[in-house]
């Protein structure tokens, strides 16, 4: 029972961790999509000197198209997208740990209350 308790502190630690590193991408990606957004909302067309994307849903466009074209950004998203899994699957084995600890505890209430303590 100690070591369940002990691995559910231990994937809490690392769940801490892969937040933290999610965040950082996070903000990562927001700089690099904000450089993006910026560049396109000052295009000019050079013989007009009109914006080169008239309207949002061409501007939110450009900025997918550029957005995928970045290596730097699709690193980060990927890795973004892997440690956000990871978590995932830290907390449902955290969760599964929880019920076996739970289940733990109903065994021993259930041996206390029959009047066959263990240790």
């Amino acid at each position: 029972m100690k070591e369940l308790l002990e691995n559910i502190e231990q994937h809490g630690k690392r769940i801490a961790e892969y937040t933290r590193s999610i965040n950082y991408l996070r903000d990562s990606l927001a700089i690099i999509e904000a450089k993006h957004q910026l560049a396109i909302v000052e295009a000019k067309n050079e013989e007009t000197g009109k914006p080169l994307y008239s309207n949002d849903t061409a501007r939110a466009g450009a900025l997918k198209l550029r957005l995928e074209d970045n290596e730097t950004y699709q690193i980060k998203l990927s890795n973004l997208r892997d440690l956000e899994h990871e978590r995932e699957c830290l907390r449902a084995e955290i969760e599964s740990m929880r019920g076996l600890f739970r289940l733990s505890l109903l065994d021993k209430e259930e041996a206390i209350t029959a009047g066959r303590v263990t240790a």
